[in-house]
């Protein structure tokens, strides 16, 4: 699911909290995906520091109670929206671009800019394509 329509889907303000607050990713195994503001993710990037052994069963993120030795990553919205892109089957050519499945790239890279000198003496620059 595209993540701006499950944050519509879900009752989240876009203009409040996605545009102004970076938003991140939680995904358990299971399946499940919880969306918070990176900032409170706190409690999952302290884990880092403690022993596997010594991790709490359940550690409270915003309003969930989660159980961490389940978390699959915590992956930023852009990260997630391109994970979306590759399992519709979409592809990201050597220029940034996407495109569907079986479709060729026509993209092509610009080496530099040439300049040129016309007849009427005016100066013209234009790309330089590999």
């Amino acid at each position: 699911m595209n993540w701006v329509r499950y944050l519509l889907a879900n009752g989240i303000d876009m203009n409040e909290t996605a545009i102004t607050k970076e938003l991140v990713a939680i995904c358990m195994m299971g399946g499940v995906i919880i969306w918070i503001e990176k900032d409170r993710a706190v409690a999952l990037d302290a884990l880092d520091k403690v022993p596997r052994g010594e991790w709490p069963q359940f550690i409270k993120v915003g309003d969930q109670k989660i159980n961490p030795s389940r978390v699959e990553g915590i992956f930023t919205a852009q990260a997630m929206e391109e994970a979306g892109r590759r399992k519709n089957g979409e592809w990201q050519c050597q220029h940034g671009h996407w495109h569907d499945r079986f479709d060729k790239c026509g993209h092509r890279k610009v080496l530099g800019m040439v300049k040129a000198k016309l007849p009427n003496g005016d100066v013209i620059e234009y790309p330089r394509y590999e």
